[in-house]
């Protein structure tokens, strides 16, 4: 609904993960625009603007398509109203010349477009396959998990797990383990003091020894082997 926002002056939207201009002709009295650090890769979109006729500052910086060939000559042209555009002013003479080779610079544009559009697509594709292959690794992870989300008590399958590979973070009524960057959430049945808490195995036999914490903490989390953590 930010096309509602007629009154509207000044929008920064930089940082984020925007790839198209769209959406703002309604606008009406936008001066200045900041899409800096994006992932704007059709930069012919930036005509969406042309009906912003306030619209002064304008920032495409940090953005794919500001590596474009021609970038600048195409928006200066393409937005005639802008006075300035990624901080430096729009001379006259420059927006004369951008004019003249606006048809050559367009397809160059378009080209360029078309390209990074392909090179996006196949980025995004990658990312979601090794978005499932983790997805995936957790799955097999949490197979030797119960049902309930608890390790296996199964003493014929016991786990080993460095202690690097764990991290508590103990709260008065709450203790959650990452193991190996996955979360395992407990509600405690009455509130602890993590301050006087802890839980720590043997040097010599490599037994957990227990606290009043840990007590409570193994109701609910009890791994086989050499496991422990010490918490804060």
């Amino acid at each position: 609904n930010v096309s509602k926002l007629k009154k509207l002056e000044y929008l920064n939207l930089a940082l984020n993960n925007i790839e198209k201009i769209e959406n703002l002709e309604g606008c009406e009295g936008l001066t200045k625009l900041d899409l800096t650090v994006n992932f704007i890769g059709e930069l012919s979109s930036v005509k969406t603007l042309q009906g912003n006729i306030h619209l002064k500052e304008l920032f495409l910086m940090g953005n794919p398509c500001a590596d474009f060939d021609g970038y600048r000559q195409f928006v200066v042209a393409t937005l005639q109203q802008l006075k300035w555009l990624d901080g430096k002013e729009i001379e006259r003479s420059e927006r004369i010349q951008a004019l003249q080779n606006f048809a050559a610079v367009e397809q160059r544009i378009r080209e360029q477009e078309k390209a990074y559009c392909l090179k996006r697509a196949e980025d995004k594709d990658e990312a979601r396959r090794k978005l499932q292959e983790e997805e995936n690794k957790g799955e097999m992870e949490r197979s030797h998990t119960g049902s309930d989300g608890h390790w296996d008590t199964d003493i014929s399958a016991p786990l080993y797990m460095d202690t690097s590979l764990i991290d508590v973070d103990v709260q008065p009524t709450y203790v959650r383990v990452m193991v190996k960057g996955k979360p395992f959430q407990l509600v405690l049945p009455a509130e602890v003091k993590p301050d006087s808490s802890f839980a720590k195995r043997s040097q010599t036999t490599g037994h957990l020894v227990k606290s009043n914490l840990t007590a409570v903490l193994l109701k609910g989390l009890r791994p086989q082997g050499t496991w422990s953590s010490a918490c804060p």
